[in-house]
């Protein structure tokens, strides 16, 4: 297969956009890694386009490749990806036999790159060391230790967030109960039975019972 362009897209991360030059925006930490995000998944679609591969089905085989006999689950809390959307992901790999999967225990398959998909992978981090040695090349080394060093911490960041979210659900919901923050919720079972119809209705309205024995 020929390599793609050795230059990255016509934008690169350090560019600006006639029109938005100056204004506001720029000094914003998402836009602007919003825009290199943009810049960096376009250059590597075009690099992986050959092999007729998403760039989320790529990852998806090198984590495969690099864990094997791990289930669909655990790949998708890798990459960040629900499980609903890996489903898809995982029955593309396996149609195009890059992948196939055993039991590994009654829930769950163990996945495992096949022969093709080995080449598949080596072929697919070449492309990928293309794609990351163009962008590279426009920082210093300290400048790119930098970035690796902090762009997880945004990563970090959500998850933390989503914890704490889910806490103060938590506490909304057992405020708007009555529970005490700690208070275990009760059982649905030891709540008193609601007594039926002929008990709680006043004689003037009750309705003359059945006289049939299976509804009594």
């Amino acid at each position: 297969m020929q390599p793609t362009s050795s230059h990255p897209a016509s934008a690169t991360p350090g560019s600006s956009t006639p029109g938005t030059s100056g204004t506001s925006l720029d000094r914003l930490l998402g836009y602007q890694l919003r825009r290199a995000s943009a810049v960096m998944m376009a250059d590597l679609a075009r690099e992986l386009a050959d092999l007729e591969m998403r760039p989320a089905e790529v990852t998806a085989l090198l984590v495969i490749a690099e864990t094997p006999g791990c289930s669909q689950t655990e790949v998708g809390q890798v990459l960040g990806i629900k499980r609903a959307n890996m489903v898809p992901i995982v029955s593309r790999l396996m149609d195009r036999g890059l992948i196939d999967r055993e039991r590994a225990d009654g829930r769950s398959h163990a996945l495992r790159v096949t022969e093709t998909g080995a080449e598949v992978v080596a072929d697919a981090l070449a492309r990928i060391e293309r794609h990351e040695a163009r962008f590279s090349s426009l920082f210093d080394t300290a400048t790119l230790d930098a970035l690796h060093a902090a762009l997880p911490l945004i990563a970090a960041s959500a998850t933390i967030a989503t914890a704490e979210r889910r806490g103060a659900g938590s506490r909304i919901t057992r405020k708007r109960s009555g529970l005490a923050p700690n208070r275990p919720r009760p059982c649905l079972l030891a709540r008193p039975m609601r007594r039926n119809r002929w008990q709680h209705e006043p004689s003037a309205r009750r309705w003359p019972r059945p006289a049939f024995p299976w509804w009594n």
